[in-house]
């Protein structure tokens, strides 16, 4: 079963007994690593595992490090060789007994104080059995270091090494300084004589006795921990049993409207609802049983979040919210007279600037899902978000064909129900157009450049094209006079496609390129497209309609309208 990579730092070690040998010259040879063997953390090496790391070594130039207990700030020597064989990874270098970590390491290797070797390494490739044992089948091998303990417990170290008694003795006495800056010591050991013939026993000795009190020290340091662990337990059952406040307020208002939100869609209790300061009965015009409780903040976030995100004129136009019926653009498109004066003569009255006012009304949006009352029932199916996902899809859809569509009948005043007129004759309450010149196609980019020129230039800045997945094949083809592509994908994820530097918005309610069609529209929508809503939306539990289901009426109340109609150019394909 193939398992995730693991990007992180791992360690492994083994003791190999007499595969580890120590010579005169302080050279020392061994395998650090066995192939097909389970060590204590489950894992098992397969064959093969180092061969692309060891050849990424030799095409770079690098090699692996031989460092001393894990430590990075002590290289001990130097690894001559590297290779895998039949049985596993086979190491072949020198300690650096100049160094006082290489004599050290010599000495210890002697003594039979180090038993074993470590490599540091990160997996690329694992898989695990039918035993849940990783298996390692590619790694990087970074380091083979001498470790004191090992974790795959086949053998002992068995070294020969001719280093002196001198450092033997140093190395004695700094552990036994070292064990005693420990303040507890948990065992007592009485020193081996000093002039003990056998220095390797002695050595073995100092070892354990420092081990001992380490031990010791970690001890400690686990009780402390645990006597913490204590304490904030306490302490977490005296906040529980006082029922102090969360810190966060935005928790303390939103979860009772969300709870008692959850109680009214699975079982129509409004009871919670209706204690609740954030309650809001809401009657329509039209029929005063027809209402609905506003939805809980979490939910109504859900659903605007995708609605922003869906690829409609929403996307790229100014949205607002308002709480009343109708929302007023004022768009001043005239221009402000200016003149030349001077400090005596007479100054002509200027012309005044034209404004128009656009009133773009609101509608109710809506949308009709329905559940079982069995699935309803069941404490595990996700409610809420099972419901604003089916809201969201069908207002996405509804909202994205009204804002390029619609004809202001009960719905928002779609982009493309405005007249349209040649570009050189256009005026406001218009959209101009550029053609193609070709009557249902286009012959190259010219046309292309004509339509961004065609905008002002106070427009370009923000400026998007807006087209369907149909109308974007055709155009991702199209080609300059040197041959390039007008047409380049995004560069990052996430990032837009681009035509002549300009972001594409792909809209599939954008009309088809065809004889007279307008398929392509480029502007800046923030100024020439605004979407009004009421930031409300309501949900209406009804279990009668359509039994043994209950249906969820849910609306919402958004306009829009065309606001600036000189920030919108539109491609016609046609002659003319």
């Amino acid at each position: 079963m193939p398992i995730k990579n693991e990007p992180v730092f791992e360690q492994k070690f083994a003791r190999f007994g007499s595969d580890l040998a120590l010579g005169a010259d302080a050279r020392i040879t061994g395998y650090a690593s066995l192939f097909n063997v389970a060590d204590e953390g489950s894992d098992i090496v397969q064959p093969g595992a180092y061969t692309a790391s060891l050849a990424r070594h030799a095409a770079r130039g690098t090699a692996v490090k031989m460092l001393w207990q894990h430590q990075p700030d002590q290289p001990i020597g130097v690894w001559d060789h590297v290779t895998e064989d039949d049985r596993g990874l086979k190491v072949s270098g020198r300690l650096l007994t100049e160094t006082r970590q290489g004599a050290e390491a010599a000495a210890l290797v002697k003594a039979g104080a180090i038993e074993g070797l470590s490599i540091g390494y990160r997996t690329v490739k694992a898989t695990r059995d039918n035993q849940g044992r990783r298996l390692l089948a590619e790694v990087t091998l970074f380091e083979v270091l001498l470790v004191t303990f090992p974790m795959l417990p086949t053998a002992r170290v068995a070294a020969k090494s001719d280093t002196g008694d001198a450092a033997l003795r140093a190395l004695v006495a700094e552990l036994r300084a070292a064990c005693r800056t420990y303040p507890n010591w948990r065992t007592t050991m009485s020193d081996p004589h000093p002039t003990a013939p056998d220095l390797a026993v002695e050595v073995k000795q100092a070892v354990s006795q420092f081990v001992s009190h380490f031990i010791g020290f970690k001890d400690d340091v686990t009780q402390k921990l645990q006597q913490n662990e204590e304490r904030m337990t306490m302490l977490d059952r005296k906040t529980q049993i006082t029922a102090r406040p969360h810190l966060a307020a935005t928790e303390a208002e939103t979860a009772p409207h969300q709870s008692a939100f959850e109680a009214y869609l699975r079982s129509g209790d409004e009871t919670a609802l209706r204690g609740l300061d954030l309650e809001s009965k809401a009657l329509s015009t039209a029929v005063n049983t027809d209402g609905g409780f506003l939805v809980d903040p979490v939910t109504s976030d859900t659903v605007k979040s995708v609605l922003t995100s869906t690829a409609s004129l929403r996307a790229v136009a100014s949205v607002v919210s308002v709480e009343a019926t109708s929302y007023d653009v004022l768009i001043d498109h005239g221009q402000l007279g200016a003149g030349w004066a001077t400090e005596t003569g007479t100054l002509p009255e200027t012309t005044t600037p034209q404004i128009d006012r656009i009133t773009i009304a609101l509608h109710e949006l809506s949308a009709l899902p329905k559940a079982s009352q069995r699935l309803l029932d069941d404490s595990a199916f996700d409610l809420e978000g099972w419901l604003a996902a089916r809201i969201a899809e069908k207002f996405a859809r509804s909202e994205a064909a009204a804002f390029i569509n619609g004809d202001g009948v009960d719905k928002p005043t779609g982009m493309m129900s405005h007249s349209k007129v040649a570009n050189d004759s256009w005026s406001w309450g218009n959209l101009g157009y550029v053609a193609t010149g070709v009557d249902g196609g286009i012959s190259g980019g010219d046309a292309i450049v004509d339509l961004v020129y065609a905008l002002g230039a106070e427009y370009r800045a923000n400026a998007t094209f807006m087209m369907n997945s149909k109308t974007a094949g055709v155009v991702r083809k199209l080609k300059d006079a040197d041959g390039r592509f007008l047409w380049s994908d995004g560069l990052a994820a996430g990032e837009p496609a681009r035509l002549m530097g300009y972001p594409v918005l792909v809209a599939e309610d954008m009309p088809d390129v065809a004889a007279d069609s307008y398929a392509i529209a480029f502007g800046d929508f923030g100024a020439g497209y605004t979407i009004a809503e009421r930031p409300d939306l309501r949900v209406l539990r009804d279990p009668f309609s359509a039994k043994p289901h209950v249906l969820f009426y849910a609306s919402k109340r958004v306009g829009g309208d065309v606001s600036d109609f000189a920030a919108i150019k539109l491609l016609k394909f046609a002659t003319s």
